[in-house]
């Protein structure tokens, strides 16, 4: 991923994302080409322990799984897979920028925050295994779906709640998946580059669509970014005509 140094993430910054993660593309590569799904993941950080057992990778591991069918279940990739996990995105439109009624030099774009985690994919076989990541990220998606339910009290699922026997067919049709993080690459293309009005002008716009999570993250990480940018280039000019002068 091209990543301009402006709109980098730090890792600590890539791991939080990965920690708040639901869903990302697992991207492996195979003899007849690459592969792609989109999947539910967890992530646990390095140091601590998989659900099913084991240590995650150097940088944590994603686990997951994915039906026995699916041929990123049943075959061991070319190299290292990749996940490629999205924290939010918006299209950009110049009206809503102050510079574009001003210098009009100005066009539309798309801004977006995404992690890229690289590692290496292991396939895990044991039911045993499979079952407790599965309860995990089940667990940890029915507390985020009910907390978001009208009133108190939402009622949540668990994987213990059908058959046994039910449960045990489940785990049979699937393959627990592991990605051992290797390196993480992060990118935040968020308008820090823009004229601090001009990022100022989208905060506005986003919170006026709802937007709100957007909205605080321009508001909290892209204007403070674009006002220290403009501060610089004022300050290089500045210097620059005390030169020629």
């Amino acid at each position: 991923m091209y990543v301009p140094a402006h709109f980098a993430l730090a890792t600590d910054d890539c791991v939080a994302v990965l920690r708040s993660l639901g869903a990302a593309d697992l991207v492996t590569v195979h003899e007849d080409g690459p592969d792609a799904t989109y999947l539910p993941l967890q992530y646990v950080e390095g140091g601590a322990t998989l659900p099913g057992g084991g240590e995650p990778g150097p940088l944590g591991s994603l686990i997951g799984h994915v039906a026995r069918n699916n041929p990123q279940g049943s075959r061991a990739p070319l190299g290292p897979a990749l996940v490629i996990a999205h924290a939010g995105d918006h299209y950009v439109s110049p009206v809503d920028m102050p510079s574009h009624a001003g210098h009009g030099k100005i066009v539309p774009t798309w801004d977006y925050v995404t992690v890229h985690a690289h590692g290496t994919l292991v396939h895990h076989e044991d039911p045993d295994w499979i079952l407790a990541s599965m309860r995990d990220l089940t667990d940890r998606h029915e507390r985020t779906w009910a907390g978001t339910a009208p009133g108190p009290n939402a009622p949540t699922w668990s994987v213990q709640d059908p058959p046994a026997e039910f449960v045990a067919r489940m785990v049979k049709a699937v393959v627990g998946l592991e990605l051992r993080i290797t390196r993480l690459v992060g990118k935040a293309k968020m308008s820090q580059n823009k004229a601090p009005q001009d990022v100022e002008g989208q905060i506005e716009a986003l919170r006026a669509r709802g937007m709100s999570d957007l909205a605080s993250y321009k508001n909290e990480i892209s204007l403070p970014a674009a006002r220290r940018r403009h501060e610089l280039l004022a300050d290089v000019g500045r210097r620059h005509r005390e030169r020629q002068s």
